[in-house]
């Protein structure tokens, strides 16, 4: 069977006819490439759309925010994608630490074995003793709206007395120092951040 060049398509002609580009066989087929393409990638972002986690602008607005009645504010497409995710759990959280972990790790998109809830000695609260904060980082959230994502999740009257978000610091074997910019890491780029470890007054 012959093979059929979809990225070229004017190569699929036989040697008879001419295929450079200022020709008018390279021109037309060219013309309905283009078309064909569009038509795939509106096809391809209709799929998108039923996965909020590709979805994005006014289709995170009108499909999903209208759904979970919740405006966007001033909110960016990842801000709001996970506030989204935050209001699509609270139906689907039972107020146990099974679905609460469950909710999170879809809300961070992040493996269940990433965060680590316990019950606290404080009566009706927990506390939070690690979850990513890579994802929350990149979305721009301040702590406290982390923790109206994380209150909303949890059952009516529970409340968090402790929580903690895990960063990527650390010392390696040999290190490199620079005023300014801190510690590097083994590979001679400086970077990571600390976590954080908070206790709340309830």
């Amino acid at each position: 069977m012959r093979h059929v060049n979809y990225d070229e398509p004017v190569k699929n002609l036989p040697d008879a006819f001419a295929k450079h580009k200022d020709s008018n066989n390279y021109k037309i087929i060219q013309i309905h490439k283009e078309s064909v393409d569009k038509q795939l990638k509106v096809l391809q972002n209709m799929s998108d759309s039923f996965d909020i986690d590709k979805a994005y602008g006014a289709t995170l607005d009108l499909w999903y925010g209208e759904k979970f009645i919740l405006k966007r504010g001033l909110m960016n497409d990842e801000q709001y994608r996970i506030c989204l995710k935050g209001k699509q759990m609270q139906n689907a959280t039972d107020g146990s630490f099974t679905k609460l972990v469950k909710a999170l790790a879809f809300v961070l998109r992040c493996s269940i074995s990433d965060i680590h809830i316990v019950e606290s000695e404080t009566s009706n609260s927990i506390i939070v003793k690690d979850i990513p904060l890579a994802t929350l980082l990149s979305a721009g959230f301040t702590t406290t709206q982390v923790l109206d994502i994380i209150k909303n999740l949890l059952a009516v009257n529970v409340s968090i007395s402790e929580y903690g978000f895990t960063g990527t610091f650390e010392f390696g074997e040999v290190n490199d120092y620079d005023e300014d910019n801190g510690f590097a890491d083994l590979d001679g780029n400086i970077g990571g951040y600390l976590g954080l470890m908070e206790r709340m007054i309830l």
